[in-house]
């Protein structure tokens, strides 16, 4: 039987917790990257974020804030699927581009509602006092925080 050189034992186990190190360090960051899903638990904080992140062309928040396929499955039972099929990243884009391009020039968060037929909708103050009603499209309240599923056409 051949005996291992103390010396190199002693390298191979600091090399094999430097990699262990290195992988820990870089799995954090990746988490730390990945953007955190907002939680708007009111219509209000709804259509607030919806306005910023409309103002900011930021898709990935914006798909963050539709149902998810196990909340989907959860909240639209049977209708799931065909909810699943057309939440296309196009069609998120698409969506999300009408919203901003309804939101006025230099104007700021005005109030949301969210009334029983679903229709969200956020209100736009400009500088006048006028308010402009911009469709958020569709939301759903999933236990206690809203969610979008349906999308702003054009």
């Amino acid at each position: 039987m051949i005996t291992p050189d103390p010396q190199t034992l002693l390298l191979s186990v600091a090399l094999v917790l430097a990699l262990w190190l290195l992988l820990r360090v870089r799995g954090r960051e990746e988490r730390d990257r990945r953007p955190k899903r907002a939680n708007p638990l009111t219509p209000d904080e709804l259509g607030r974020t919806v306005f910023q992140i409309a103002r900011g062309a930021d898709l990935d928040a914006f798909r963050a804030l539709f149902l998810t396929g196990a909340e989907a499955a959860e909240m639209l039972g049977e209708d799931a699927p065909r909810y699943l099929e057309q939440r296309t990243l196009a069609a998120m884009e698409e969506s999300l581009v009408n919203i901003a391009a309804r939101i006025p020039e230099g104007s700021v968060f005005g109030g949301a509602i969210v009334p029983p037929s679903g229709e969200a909708i956020l209100y736009a103050k400009d500088a006048d006092g006028g308010k402009a009603e911009v469709p958020m499209g569709t939301a759903i309240k999933v236990r206690h925080v809203w969610r979008l599923h349906g999308l702003v056409r054009s």
